[in-house]
């Protein structure tokens, strides 16, 4: 992981939000907020808006507020945070503004890559038989499904600020000093902005149900800008407050598609998958991501109403996950690479659950199971108390490894 810190727009300076909130409620005491349309339950969303900026179209296709988590609970006092996932389309094609596939590990097209691979690299990729990798056409079909999708990355230059939008009589925020974190491994590249608010937790008024907040980006004229011009773009934010307490535990899954093919092989597979999750282990919350539909409808959404009666958990469903990000490119990628957009949901599960839940599990696909015995969960996650950021990795789950 290389984090790059990107500068905040001139003349940016703390401020506050002008607004405070009174403690209370659900005893997690300052109130919470996620993108309107992260809060649908199910059916396909709209594309995040996008704006213009270094020669491409720039989106937040997540974001959340609140205070940093603390098991605990939160104090008077507490600042509340803004997070946001990005997602840069374009730009000039020196910068990488072309979206394309690639194999993890390597940083070239897919078509080049399977032509490279090693057979014993292929293996531990994707299990693929020693037979099948000796033929080409079978090994580029399998292996096409665990290609992802990269494109290109805001400039190094760019410049990140925050401040809450001119709204119900009320003038623009004052501009606060936001920070960017470029994520980037061999396997993925993503941006994110962390904006600390200024702004305490105290007595007041109600919190409002909407906030529409806004991102600035600045570009100077000698890194790009237009015309030679700092080049600003402000992408709003419509945040909606999250009005039922935090769930203990959510669990999120990759992109899963053909859904009448898992169903011919193994009829209840996804169902026994969701309610061992939900009820048997014990965790509250679940986002399904799909990338071609294949789990909406009237059917599936019979046995969702099945899993949640059997369970009391709950489930949010994005039907076709690629066309909700808004490149095109990556919808039509995802035809042949159907785990291309796999970590952009993964993001958007991280960034909306800061304000969701206390721990989030990624969970994949049906044929990965988190066991655990009778009442260990409880315990498992109070071990996490008080540490703000904890990786738990299940190994080789097939063997009973865990």
């Amino acid at each position: 992981p290389c984090p790059l810190r990107l500068p905040a727009p001139q003349r940016a300076r703390q401020a506050t939000l002008g607004v405070s909130w009174p403690m209370g409620g659900h005893g997690e005491d300052a109130p919470r907020y996620v993108l309107c349309r992260g809060l649908q339950s199910s059916g396909l969303q709209q594309a995040p808006a996008a704006v213009p900026f270094a020669g491409g179209m720039l989106r937040a296709f997540a974001a959340s507020m609140a205070p940093p988590f603390a098991s605990a609970g939160y104090a008077a006092g507490s600042l509340l945070e803004l997070r946001a996932a990005l997602l840069f389309d374009g730009g000039p094609a020196r910068r990488g503004g072309r979206w394309m596939a690639h194999l993890p590990g390597r940083l070239r097209p897919f078509e080049a890559s399977v032509v490279n691979i090693s057979l014993l690299e292929a293996q531990l990729l994707s299990g693929i038989s020693a037979e099948h990798f000796a033929d080409p056409t079978r090994r580029s079909s399998r292996l096409a499904r665990y290609a992802k999708c990269r494109g290109a990355a805001l400039p190094r230059a760019t410049g990140v600020a925050c401040r809450r939008a001119a709204g119900g009589g009320d003038d623009a925020g004052e501009w606060l000093p936001a920070e960017g974190v470029q994520y980037t491994t061999g396997e993925l590249r993503h941006d994110f902005v962390r904006c600390s608010m200024g702004t305490e937790v105290t007595g007041g008024q109600p919190a409002p149900s909407h906030l529409l907040m806004e991102l600035g980006f600045l570009l100077p004229g000698e890194q790009g800008g237009r015309q030679g011009e700092d080049e600003l773009s402000i992408l709003p934010l419509e945040l909606c407050l999250v009005e039922r307490p935090r769930f203990r535990l959510s669990l999120c899954t990759q992109p899963l598609y053909n859904l009448d093919l898992l169903r011919h092989e193994w009829p209840s597979a996804l169902e026994d998958w969701l309610a061992h999750h939900l009820g048997v282990l014990g965790a509250d919350h679940m986002e399904v991501y799909d990338v071609d539909g294949s789990f909406g409808g009237r059917r599936e959404e019979e046995w969702w109403e099945r899993v949640v009666a059997r369970t009391n958990g709950s489930m949010a469903y994005h039907a076709r996950w690629p066309v909700t990000l808004g490149p095109e490119a990556l919808t039509r990628l995802s035809v042949k690479h159907p785990l291309c957009t796999e970590t952009f949901a993964y993001a958007h599960c991280l960034v909306t659950h800061h304000a969701l839940s206390e721990r989030i599990a990624l969970v994949h696909a049906a044929d990965e199971y988190l066991l655990a015995p009778s009442g260990y969960l409880s315990r498992a996650l109070a071990k996490l108390d008080r540490r703000p950021f904890a990786v738990v990795q299940a190994v080789n789950a097939v063997s009973g490894r865990v």
